[in-house]
């Protein structure tokens, strides 16, 4: 079975890609350019698929514009002051619960374990994309 593509097919892949690479370049959403694919009639999984391809394609070849790394790092900064502040609150929270003797740590755990998370995920993300 012959699965080649004929000339238009390749045009229109080629403008495809072209397109999603530079609104990835332009630093829109994964999750806004997936639901664009999906209702073209992309299944999910091959569109998060062609979008990490071509997201690695980009980043590989061609370096990205100063300003695109920096609205990513400020993203991530945002990312780390939440997390931050959900630290901050299971602290306090896990402060109260040792003054008082009857307290459920549920709350605070879960705080601190949120905002550990978010902020060392965001402090990565943040240290890879600064200059």
């Amino acid at each position: 079975m012959n699965e080649e593509l004929t000339t238009d097919e390749q045009k229109t892949l080629e403008k495809l890609y072209k397109s999603l690479a530079h609104r990835i370049v332009q630093g829109e959403s994964k999750s806004s350019i997936i639901t664009d694919l999906i209702t073209q009639g992309w299944d999910s999984e091959s569109a998060l698929e062609l979008i990490n391809n071509i997201e690695e394609t980009v980043e590989e070849y061609e370096p990205p514009p100063e300003e695109w790394r920096r609205a990513k790092a400020r993203r991530y900064i945002a990312a780390m002051l939440i997390g931050a502040v959900f630290l901050a609150a299971g602290i306090a929270f896990f402060v109260i619960g040792i003054i008082s003797p009857e307290y459920e740590y549920i709350l605070p755990i879960g705080l601190l374990v949120f905002g550990a998370i978010n902020f060392f995920w965001g402090f990565g993300m943040w240290s890879k994309y600064r200059k």
